[in-house]
């Protein structure tokens, strides 16, 4: 896997509405379906293709593995588990975001 170097266009476009910058130290992959992934380990940052400017990319924490995080996406996994609904013991449904918290 060919990782490149700081994109600040795209590290822009991450850090809107973002709790803390992408770090210029920060790993960035394209992957084959549009997604661009910025990883600076533990956390990654994923911003998916035609995302509206004002809505904020997805953070995950505890992306130890970057390998891992483009195979679940490229895979389709990652859409899949963000439309992926859970039912907790109360009963009540609640929707997860790709990092498991919920919604």
């Amino acid at each position: 896997m060919n990782t490149l170097p700081y994109q600040s266009d795209i590290a822009a476009r991450m850090n809107v509405d973002a709790l803390h910058d992408i770090p210029e130290h920060a790993q960035f992959y394209h992957t084959q379906n549009g997604y661009w992934i910025a990883w600076f380990a533990p956390i990654a940052a994923v911003l998916p293709p035609n995302l509206p400017e004002n809505e904020p990319c997805d953070w995950i924490e505890e992306a130890d593995d970057l390998t891992q995080w483009v195979d679940l996406i490229e895979s389709g996994e990652y859409e899949s588990l963000l439309n992926e609904e859970h039912s907790c013991n109360c009963g009540c449904t609640h929707e997860h975001n790709a990092s498991g918290s919920l919604k």
